[in-house]
């Protein structure tokens, strides 16, 4: 891998380090009954990815078993704001609200239902992000145990193919959630825009100026970063398929939860032949990492500075995601999993 990626995922074992110690200390001798074998934090976003920079923020979630008084589900959440200051990283998104503790039954019985991907909870991302991107921060026991379970919800019709079982309910929710990353920069879009319109303060022409930077921003990190971490996973699940008799176990999922998703692309050409694209992949989202490094604001000024450079990166979100599809197409091969992927 390049440079940038070994900088990146050497400033987060730094950052990450400060962190959970951070959290240990604040919870000193309440840690056996706040967090136990029962609970875990886990970090997900750039820290869970292992491409943190300078000007990275904390993305944290909650999950535990059994009932917890609301006076220790506060102090966690406390201490989680506490560390992620004491690490010097910005406030938590909405003052620290998705730190709020899910059940984890929660993400297990919601699978699968209407409500999963509707409640105020947030269970369906807080399980996509938990398999797809995360790193426990504490509580290492109860996140493997939470992962084994989620896992094994995905796998309850193994049973019925012992020997060829392949994924195609954990494909359905990957793909879910990406058409829902899809839907939601559209959403999140609109609200800027009526946003802008109720200052009067702006012209016109300074208004579209600005929904036009942030429409390339938001579209940039949607093609690169959310686009690698759920398709480094389906395209691995691909890799592990390379006949539509090809058996894929409970383990083989634990060992892609485990890696992070440039760690699944890097990966596949030791899986399967025809991984070309990997290397230019990679390339690609380097120079990604290096482009967004200053932070948004920053990429924000110049892409209003800057019209043909606006336009530079909104063709290297597209090219990089032609090479994603190329991937899939090729390590698909139209077998009975990529085609679950599209039909």
């Amino acid at each position: 891998m390049s440079a940038v990626f070994e900088e990146r995922r050497a400033y987060t074992e730094r950052v990450f380090a400060k962190l959970s110690q951070s959290l240990q200390e604040t919870l000193r001798e309440r840690q056996a009954a706040v967090i136990g074998d029962h609970t875990c934090v886990y970090a997900t976003g750039s820290c869970g990815r292992g491409e943190m920079g300078p000007r990275s923020d904390l993305d944290a979630y909650v999950v535990g078993r059994g009932d917890r008084s609301e006076e220790d589900s506060e102090f966690l959440q406390d201490a989680i704001r506490r560390a992620n200051a004491q690490a010097d990283l910005p406030p938590l998104d909405g003052g620290g609200r998705h730190t709020k503790p899910i059940a984890a039954e929660t993400l297990i019985d919601r699978l699968g239902s209407p409500e999963d991907d509707t409640s105020e909870d947030g269970a369906f991302t807080k399980r996509m992000l938990l398999l797809l991107e995360s790193r426990v921060m504490i509580g290492e026991s109860a996140y493997n145990s939470v992962i084994d379970d989620v896992v094994g919800a995905y796998w309850q019709n193994a049973e019925l193919h012992r020997q060829n079982y392949q994924p195609f309910v954990l494909v359905n929710d990957i793909v879910r959630w990406w058409r829902i990353v899809l839907l939601n920069h559209e959403s999140r879009l609109r609200e800027r825009e009526q946003k802008l319109q109720r200052d009067a303060s702006l012209s016109d022409a300074a208004r579209g100026e600005l929904l036009l930077a942030e429409r390339r921003y938001r579209s940039y990190k949607m093609r690169l970063a959310r686009c690698m971490t759920c398709f480094s996973a389906l395209t691995y699940l691909l890799a592990l398929v390379p006949t539509d008799q090809s058996h894929v176990s409970t383990s083989d999922i634990r060992t892609m939860v485990g890696l992070q998703p440039l760690e699944r692309i890097a990966k596949l050409p030791e899986l399967v032949d025809g991984c070309g694209f990997v290397p230019e992949i990679l390339s690609a989202y380097g120079q990604f990492l290096e482009r967004t490094e200053p932070g948004k604001e920053a990429f924000l000024d110049q892409l209003r500075s800057d019209r043909a450079w606006g336009r530079e990166v909104t063709m290297e979100g597209s090219h990089f995601t032609e090479l994603v599809f190329k991937l899939v197409e090729t390590l698909g091969g139209g077998r009975r999993l990529h085609r679950h992927m599209l039909v």
